[in-house]
């Protein structure tokens, strides 16, 4: 069995739509992106032993099955936080809070990776909301080659008034530009929201914890006694346990190329029109738009769920599950986020390791390592 070198696309090949008309420009930014995931995945290999490959300088390893890990982008924290169902409606508070443009330093506190901004009338309407998954590294990285090329992207996705002094200085991007901030989301910016943080998740998940002279399986002990993530995510507990249950039947394991957390689809079925009735297949695909990425392979970058022009009524006078429309976090808790990891075997050697020869680490404490969250709290909410 062969294996050749492979090359780290842009996700959902994107940068093929995006510079198109500049094809090189395209090449240079494609191999700029292959070095970067190359050197992230590298770097972040080399902090401890584990069982995660670099699929770029480890060839010889043959993946033979994909693992797709899907979650809810509903910040399952502040909902946890809001529940009470002594309260009616309560989790309305929820909604409200994490609907909020920004904190803090203009940080959304939007963190599974899914983050939005929603769009209001004059009458307090809403009549549109943007989702995105799109990692900051793409247009950090962008910056660094042409800032005039985000500049692009910006004023085609976000609004045409959006000038290149907004969104940074000559050397440095400013992710968390007014643009991405109070006034739209291009892309994610909230702080474990980062494609280095999906990476450093996928190597610490991949090495196997025990405690006691067992293996633990249990997703939340997983967590709560690994080297990753926040135990009050929808996507930390899930990832990690998903990958890790990969290296506990033998596996190597990745992220599978193109390297990105994606939209995997949004659930339009519960969605009705202000007279109770449901939308067709055709009114749906009017409504939900997906504008960057593949959805058709579940890999969005980028969704606009919007009444079109003709139709007689906006988003926020239709219902979800039989509430009506007053927040993005209501259609939020309806967007699947997607990440998808690779299992792989050796075509060099036998792949016969037992669990006790793959990287472990020995747990010897009994209380959990405290986490702090990583996006700051609310100023003024509490």
């Amino acid at each position: 069995m062969s294996s050749s070198v492979i090359y780290f696309q842009t996700p959902a090949n994107q940068a093929e739509k995006d510079f198109a008309d500049d094809p090189e420009f395209l090449e240079k930014f494609k191999e700029e992106w292959d070095n970067k995931i190359d050197m992230l995945i590298h770097i972040r290999m080399m902090i401890r032993a584990n069982n995660f490959y670099n699929p770029k300088r480890e060839p010889h390893y043959v993946p033979i099955a994909d693992r797709k890990v899907v979650w809810s982008g509903m910040p399952r924290h502040i909902i946890s936080n809001h529940l009470n169902t002594s309260v009616p409606y309560s989790k309305y508070l929820a909604y409200k809070e994490v609907d909020k443009p920004v904190r803090t330093n203009n940080e959304r506190y939007q963190d599974e990776y899914l983050e939005w901004y929603v769009h209001k009338s004059p009458q307090n309407k809403i009549y549109r909301v943007d989702f995105t998954c799109e990692a900051p590294e793409y247009y950090e990285w962008l910056w660094e080659q042409d800032p005039k090329k985000v500049l692009m992207l910006y004023q085609k996705y976000i609004s045409p008034e959006v000038k290149l002094d907004d969104l940074g200085s000559v050397n440095n991007y400013n992710k968390r530009n007014k643009w991405n901030s109070k006034l739209g989301a291009m892309h994610l910016q909230c702080g474990p929201n980062t494609l280095g943080d999906e990476i450093g998740l996928g190597i610490e998940s991949s090495i196997l914890y025990s405690k006691n002279n067992k293996i633990i399986e249990d997703s939340g002990v997983l967590i709560a006694n690994a080297n990753y993530g926040v135990q009050t995510r929808n996507s930390d507990p899930h990832i990690g346990a998903q990958v890790n249950l990969l290296v506990r039947n033998k596996f190597k394991v990745t992220l599978k190329n193109p390297v990105a957390l994606y939209l995997n689809s949004f659930d339009g079925t519960i969605l009705r029109k202000p007279d109770g009735s449901a939308l067709t297949s055709v009114e749906l695909n009017q409504l939900v738009q997906f504008t960057r990425g593949d959805i058709a392979t579940n890999q969005g970058l980028r969704c606009t769920i919007e009444c079109p022009k003709d139709w007689s009524f906006v988003l926020g006078e239709m219902t979800i599950s039989g509430q009506p429309i007053l927040y993005g976090g209501q259609l939020a808790e309806h967007m699947l986020i997607q990440l998808t990891g690779q299992a792989a075997m050796s075509d060099k050697l036998q792949f016969e390791k037992s669990a006790s020869e793959f990287a472990s680490i020995t747990i010897e404490s009994e209380e959990p390592r405290e986490r702090k969250y990583t996006c700051r709290a609310p100023v003024g909410d509490q």
